[in-house]
């Protein structure tokens, strides 16, 4: 994928979250995989804006609903391999 977007003329690719204290070999990868030209970045983090209270219940319910879904997701996956009994 990344040599696919490289192609494209994609300049940079967020590797997304990166914690060297909890999971140092995640670190590790994402700081090899970057190589020289890799750079840390900060941002200020996920906040949550909504003009009215019906605008904050339907982020809500979403938020909840994508919860749900990738918790019964993960069970389906487990049921399926075994893992679950």
């Amino acid at each position: 994928m990344l040599e696919w977007l490289k192609a494209r003329g994609f300049r940079w690719y967020d590797l997304y979250t990166i914690n060297r204290e909890t999971q140092p070999g995640t670190y590790q990868f994402k700081v090899g995989f970057s190589g020289i030209l890799g750079k840390e970045v900060e941002y200020l983090g996920e906040f949550e804006s909504c003009e009215n209270r019906i605008s904050s219940l339907c982020v809500r319910a979403a938020e909840q609903l994508g919860a749900t879904s990738s918790g019964i997701k993960r069970i389906a996956i487990e049921l399926a391999s075994g893992k679950v009994r």
